[in-house]
């Protein structure tokens, strides 16, 4: 698993570098902070092949967002409950994935930007980490931000 800030996936070298670093690292898992992405950009535009891609994008402003890609091979699911944009703007995206058929953890990729409160980690980020362990598996956050 590896994490990059990649400011602006909609720029098509951004992206030819990111792809190419994930395929060139078989990572089986690789967490974006800054992707830039809104509902300009398809899933189709920045496929890679065999992997799935996840993502929450910035409202009604230019930057932020996290996106995922996730080796297609494992199962995944999408803790839509405690993913997306606070009303703050703190983003976050949780992904159950089974690696294996007994083991299973939870990711977490996370953005504050600069103009929203340290203090969201307090009040956006724990209570999403408190319904995140009610899952009762290992939880790996990878953020932006800190």
């Amino acid at each position: 698993m590896a994490h990059l800030n990649v400011p602006s996936l909609k720029c098509r070298d951004h992206f030819i570098q990111v792809k190419q670093t994930v395929l060139e690292n078989k990572f089986d898992i690789l967490t974006i902070s800054e992707s830039w992405l809104d509902n300009s950009a398809t899933n189709l535009e920045l496929e890679i092949p065999g992997y799935d891609l996840y993502r929450v994008d910035r409202r009604d402003k230019k930057g932020g967002g996290v996106c995922v890609y996730i080796l297609q091979s494992y199962k995944t699911e999408v803790l839509s409950d405690i993913s997306g944009m606070s009303d703050a703007g703190f983003h976050q995206l949780w992904i159950k994935v089974q690696v294996s058929n007994l083991r299973s953890l939870i990711i977490c990729t996370a953005y504050r930007p600069l103009d929203v409160p340290v203090r969201c980690f307090d009040t956006d980020l724990t209570l999403s980490f408190i319904a995140a362990s009610l899952h009762n598996k290992p939880i790996h956050n990878t953020s932006k931000g800190i």
